[in-house]
């Protein structure tokens, strides 16, 4: 086992974004439990069923699942903070471009590397996979995949709800009360995190909500629309999506964003530099970089801003980015520690943490 060690006990006490008089863990111990699901409790000895997403009913065979591909990116991630990498025998992300992932869960390295769209089916099997996780758009390579009788689990969010399904899905897949504790833990804290923002830009004088634009890529230049989970975070964190366009990396053009003149500009990680020295490029033009309202997201394990287990912390990120006044005091790196040491069992330096708000990668691979 290499650093998540998670099936040794419980989540430790996060550190909650606002002061309080009872700890995160006593909030867990103690409160009503509100996400739980039909699954839970059912005798891991047993045949279990369960409904993913898309409303797919699969029957588990007995016995706690030790062979997982995770084929969604983004899905990894709660593999690891419910039941650890040690089980996941293939995956479609690698280390160029989830450096911190396979920071805190080196077991990925040892796991079958997707290439490509569509999976090898031959290497599934031979890895002996028990259960494939697959994102819920992902329809066709799901129908490959149950053709040569693998069960497979669809999954996907673009909104909280959705996000807190994905989560007590994968834990109705383990079974373990371990897993069954940490999502509730992890949704509490999701919960409480999002009522304190909620609570903060309550504050504001005059309500008015900045206008926000997500550039996924600045060449080609593609940016975020709305009805995604970016413009879901947007709208939680106070500010309101620029672009009146629906959809994921829509393809626009600068004359575009300039009709839209936004108040914030947020570029995706890997998204590209916009020089904002230059005063005779035509972005200069824009509000956000004339005010100098420019800003890089972070990204962890995953990327914050995407489909991500982080992204309770993008949403306290960006609220503090659009409305700095408003969240003064408020220890942003104590808030990211507790959570990667509560659900993910690692301990980051402040130069890590550092590393993580810039979006770089880790100084040196474990």
């Amino acid at each position: 086992m290499g650093i998540i060690a998670l099936s040794h006990g419980p989540a430790r006490a996060a550190s909650l974004p606002e002061s309080s008089n009872t700890s995160s863990q006593t909030r867990h111990e103690t409160s009503k439990p509100e996400h739980t699901s039909p699954a839970q409790g059912q005798p891991l000895g047993e045949k279990r069923e369960i409904q993913d997403q898309t409303g797919h009913s699969i029957i588990l065979p007995p016995g706690v699942i030790t062979r997982y591909a995770d084929l969604w990116f983004a899905h990894n991630e709660t593999l690891i903070m419910l039941d650890g990498a040690d089980h996941i025998v293939a995956t479609v992300n690698k280390p160029s471009s989830v450096p911190w992932m396979f920071y805190v869960a080196p077991a990925l390295y040892k796991a079958y590397q997707v290439r490509g769209g569509l999976p090898n089916v031959e290497e599934l099997l031979l890895a002996q996979t028990q259960l494939v996780f697959v994102s819920s758009s992902s329809r066709f390579i799901s129908s490959v995949l149950r053709k040569v009788g693998l069960n497979v689990v669809e999954t996907g969010f673009t909104k909280v709800k959705e996000l807190k399904e994905s989560v007590k899905l994968t834990a109705d897949v383990i079974g373990t009360p371990h897993a069954y504790n940490v999502a509730q833990h992890y949704l509490d804290w999701l919960d409480f995190t999002l009522a304190s923002v909620t609570q903060r830009l309550e504050k504001r004088p005059d309500r008015k909500r900045l206008k926000i634009l997500h550039i996924h890529s600045l060449s080609p230049l593609t940016i975020d629309g709305r009805h995604t989970l970016i413009d879901t975070w947007i709208k939680l964190a106070g500010g309101v999506n620029a672009a009146d366009i629906s959809g994921n990396m829509k393809p626009v053009t600068l004359e575009q964003i300039a009709y839209w003149d936004p108040d914030v500009i947020i570029l995706e990680n890997h998204a590209g530099k916009i020089d904002t020295k230059n005063l005779q490029l035509p972005w200069h033009w824009l509000r956000a970089v004339r005010f100098n309202r420019v800003y890089n997201n972070p990204a962890g394990l995953f990327n914050w801003d995407r489909y991500s287990l982080e992204f309770p912390l993008q949403v306290v990120w960006a609220a503090r980015t659009f409305y700095p006044e408003l969240f003064e005091g408020q220890d942003f790196k104590k808030i990211m520690a507790g959570f990667y040491r509560t659900f993910f069992d690692v301990d980051f330096t402040d130069t890590q943490i550092e590393l993580i708000l810039k979006a770089q990668p880790p100084p040196v691979s474990r």
